[in-house]
């Protein structure tokens, strides 16, 4: 599960959080992606915010990812719509890591 964070998880910075989204409903089969949203502190450098670095870091491994980066401003102004995406993704989803913690990964 590291791997797939790729070159977030040593940089992603102290209000960074990462959400484990379709998995965390706990219907994956072996040929499931992994659903990852990362947030990103406002002032996280543009290089922190391409989606490719997760692409990057699944390559090779058996299931792949997709990626979406938000900033934390960005995800903390849509949590009061429950129909928006980060509404769904704290509801539904897994938090692997925040404010500079890993939380217990699923294995």
């Amino acid at each position: 599960m590291l791997e797939l964070c790729g070159g977030w998880r040593t940089s992603i910075g102290p209000s960074g959080f990462i959400f484990l989204v379709s998995t965390a409903r706990g219907d994956a089969t072996p040929d499931s992606d992994y659903d990852l949203m990362v947030v990103l502190p406002n002032d996280a450098p543009a290089d922190r915010k391409d989606p490719g670095l997760g692409y990057t870091a699944v390559e090779g491994l058996a299931r792949s990812g997709d990626f979406l980066v938000w900033t934390r401003r960005n995800f903390d102004s849509r949590l009061h719509l429950k129909g928006s995406l980060p509404a769904t993704v704290l509801r539904e989803g897994m938090l692997l890591y925040a404010d500079g913690g890993w939380a217990s990964l699923p294995s």
